[in-house]
């Protein structure tokens, strides 16, 4: 369990001590030609982390493990297929022998050692004497010895040795693969197919693909092969992070009430920037406002879907918007529509009337936060954003406000499914690979995912004893995190495993009661927004490789092209109602080849969902 290397492997460019391949390896086949995917989805780490985080307690208790989590580990080990007589003579592991299948998890009979390379991260103290490595240690009789990369470049030195042929640690563990590097490796041969160990072996990955179908569809390549083991955040703040947030004390002190149409939503505004709600004596008021970067801090993306839905496949801004038709078959891109000219119209409108201000487009999220956290208090009326970014008593002024109505009667809440992304792959170096499927496996169990997320129950969190209350309404409270996942600390690895953690365990964080605590804030506002969302929506697209160079260039110009037409046409600096620009600003898009990259799209979206 020590953090070495093996002696007979030479220096690599990270300054480990790992052999070469001999030439003629597979590892040593060139991918450029044979690269026949990529993913145009970012990685949410950070909305991910801001959506798992947790705030620190000090209230005591004591519990090993919660009932919820023992009846998950034994309904799934208990359904998945696992190795018996009748199916070992179908697959086997080179090291199935030293394999026992009995229990809720596969061990090992004899001690295996199994190498992990992953960043280094700084917030973990120590991964060797770390919680979660000594207890998938003895949990599994295993040892773990770790190949630590710097955080800042890990992924590309890890590149570089895949292509250069330096042979890997048996298991590499971060989360910043992408479909591409998972798939080019592969091809060529540097990683592991899982499909017979899922079959054959899992006690928990079968399971979970199965119950998901939606799962397997993200992470089976164009070659109709499975490597990656998953980490899935079945996070219900995450996949419904557009959101708006209202003064309701201004409200209150004008006798008015949360609008729910667009109509209504403008009467307020006006009120919240004339009529001094504040009550200072002062004209200081801001109606609504957001950023250029925060968190969903663009109000155009909430109010936009009272008029069509914006489109937003993913949390981050790599795929050009796109809609889907009824039936769920046809994509289009809402930017040339109809009502997208009619929500910039309405959208103008606001900002010409002073109640959009304009400083949305060009402003940081910082330069937000000073907007919401001044002296006397908040300047805002609407904020948008995944959270509020008020972390005193003073986030109790503020509601959410759900999709408002617009003239013809839309009511949209974005929605962005979980996605299930490769966070550990196991290489052809390794020659235990059923052991390393083991520990793979045991990390999406339940019980597991909690020691990986939230620590060691009863120390480093506290099991629901009954008092609890959970921090959205319907679901039960499972714990109480007492250790902050951004803090410095040896309780596990800091995301760079896979795990699987439901919706129930994600939103049943124990509430504190304090108002200003984030994670209740974006948990407790889900019910404002789930279930608004349209029936089909575009999340992950996976691209063969002649796909991806068809829109390589064309793809990022024609994101940027709309993010800057949309601004422009806030702001007045385009006239969105001369008939004359707008159709400039079609000829544009198509020129720049919208419809061409919606045609990919679309081929991408019928071999994935439509076949």
């Amino acid at each position: 369990m020590q953090i070495t290397q093996q002696a007979e492997r030479p220096v690599d460019l990270a300054g480990k001590s790992i052999p070469v391949y001999k030439k003629g390896s597979k590892c040593m086949k060139s991918s450029t030609a044979k690269r026949l995917s990529v993913i145009l989805l970012a990685a949410m780490m950070t909305a991910q982390l801001a959506s798992c985080g947790n705030s620190s307690g000090s209230s005591s208790g004591n519990s090993s493990a919660s009932s919820a989590g023992n009846a998950n580990n034994t309904s799934s080990a208990s359904s998945a297929a696992t190795q018996t007589d009748e199916t070992k003579d179908v697959f086997q592991a080179p090291d199935h022998d030293n394999l026992n299948f009995d229990g809720d998890y596969i061990t090992c009979k004899e001690t295996t050692t199994l190498h992990i390379g992953s960043y280094q991260s700084p917030l973990i103290t120590d991964y060797d004497d770390n919680k979660l490595t000594q207890y998938l240690e003895e949990l599994l009789n295993i040892e773990i010895e770790w190949d630590l990369y710097p955080a800042s470049d890990a992924l590309s030195k890890i590149r570089v040795m895949v292509s250069s042929g330096t042979q890997l640690p048996d298991i590499l563990g971060m989360n910043g693969f992408s479909n591409l590097d998972v798939y080019d490796w592969g091809e060529q041969g540097v990683i592991v197919p899982l499909d017979d160990y899922i079959e054959n072996y899992s006690k928990y990955y079968k399971k979970i693909i199965d119950d998901t179908p939606r799962y397997r569809t993200q992470l089976t390549m164009p070659d109709g092969h499975i490597y990656a083991m998953p980490n899935i955040i079945e996070s219900l703040p995450n996949s419904y992070s557009q959101r708006a947030w209202i003064n309701k004390k201004w409200l209150d002190n004008l006798g008015l009430d949360v609008p729910t149409t667009t109509d209504e939503l403008e009467t307020v505004l006006k009120a919240f920037v004339t009529e001094d709600p504040n009550g200072n004596g002062k004209k200081d008021e801001i109606g609504l406002a957001g950023s250029t970067n925060g968190v969903n801090q663009k109000p155009y993306d909430y109010l936009m879907n009272s008029f069509i839905y914006a489109g937003r496949g993913s949390l981050s801004n790599t795929q050009v918007r796109t809609d889907v038709s009824d039936d769920g078959k046809t994509l289009y891109s809402p930017v040339i529509t109809d009502e997208w000219r009619e929500g910039l119209s309405w959208m103008n409108h606001l900002c010409e009337e002073g109640l959009y201000d304009p400083v949305s487009f060009t402003q940081d999220s910082t330069g937000f936060t000073s907007m919401i956290t001044t002296e006397e208090g908040s300047l805002v009326g609407v904020i948008c954003g995944m959270g509020l970014g008020i972390q005193t008593d003073e986030a109790a002024d503020y509601v959410p406000m759900s999709p408002l109505e617009g003239p013809e009667g839309i009511a949209y809440a974005a929605y962005f499914p979980t996605t299930a992304t490769a966070h550990m792959l196991i290489t052809e170096s390794c020659e235990n690979v059923g052991a390393a499927f083991a520990l793979c496996d045991a990390l999406l169990s339940y019980d597991v995912s909690v020691r990986a997320r939230f620590g060691e129950p009863g120390v480093d969190c506290i099991m629901n004893d009954g008092t609890m209350t959970s921090m959205l309404e319907g679901y039960d409270a499972v714990l109480k995190p007492l250790v902050n996942w951004s803090e410095q600390t040896n309780c596990w690895w800091q995301g760079c495993y896979p795990t699987y953690a439901p919706k129930a365990l994600i939103v049943g964080q124990a509430w504190d009661g304090n108002l200003g605590n984030t994670q209740y804030q974006v948990t407790s506002a889900v019910p404002y927004f789930e279930g608004r969302e349209p029936e089909h929506v575009v999340g992950t697209l996976i691209f063969t490789q002649e796909e991806a160079d068809a829109i390589a260039d064309s793809n990022t110009v024609i994101i940027n092209y709309i993010d800057e037409s949309i601004a422009r046409f806030i702001t007045g600096d385009l006239d969105v109602d001369d008939d004359t620009v707008w159709e400039n600003y079609l000829k544009e898009l198509d020129n720049m080849g919208l419809s061409d990259l919606m045609a990919v799209y679309q081929s991408a979206y019928d071999r994935m969902y439509n076949e």
